[in-house]
């Protein structure tokens, strides 16, 4: 019986755990200035008049996945999402960060263009909108997990983050 108690102690010590290593994340998502994935991609569709044309949000949604197994960048017009390995999350997860330009020793995915005309013009507003709304303050989950923002302190690009980023790595 007393490995029944451990057991279930250990599951809520994880729990806790995992929303106090995710606390920016979980605190960013209740901000009014938040903007969540799906608003995003809904407002993109209709800024490049694809509105009804859902499967360009999948095929952004797959593209993003691939990138989190993989631990490929996510190459944005004005910003990319990298991977750094973290003490907070053991010796073989990585974190992702924010830098500002793509690294020469990683392979990346391309979010801000695409050959195929009405995939590129989604993208491409994507692009423009997040940016902008990074901008003026609010805090933009640019893909499921991930969120941009400007520190309102330091004025620096960040990125918060909850496991979902790291839930579907290869290592």
């Amino acid at each position: 019986m007393k490995a029944n108690l451990f057991k279930k102690r250990t599951i809520t010590q994880d729990t806790t755990n995992n929303k106090k290593d995710f606390s920016d994340y979980y605190e960013i998502i209740k901000d009014n200035n938040f903007i969540n994935f799906d608003s995003l991609a809904n407002i993109s569709l209709l800024a490049s008049s694809l509105a009804h044309d859902s499967a360009f949000v999948e095929k952004y949604k797959q593209k993003a996945l691939e990138s989190f197994k993989t631990n490929r960048e996510l190459v944005y017009k004005n910003f990319v999402v990298s991977w750094s390995k973290s003490s907070r999350f053991g010796s073989t997860k990585l974190a992702p960060i924010v830098i500002q330009q793509e690294s020469s020793n990683i392979r990346a995915n391309n979010f801000f263009s695409d050959n195929n005309e009405h995939f590129n013009l989604f993208l491409n507003n994507l692009n423009i909108l997040s940016w902008e709304y990074i901008e003026k303050g609010k805090y933009v989950e640019v893909t499921e997990g991930i969120i941009i923002f400007r520190d309102p302190q330091t004025k620096n690009i960040k990125v918060a983050f909850s496991e979902i980023s790291m839930t579907n790595q290869s290592n």
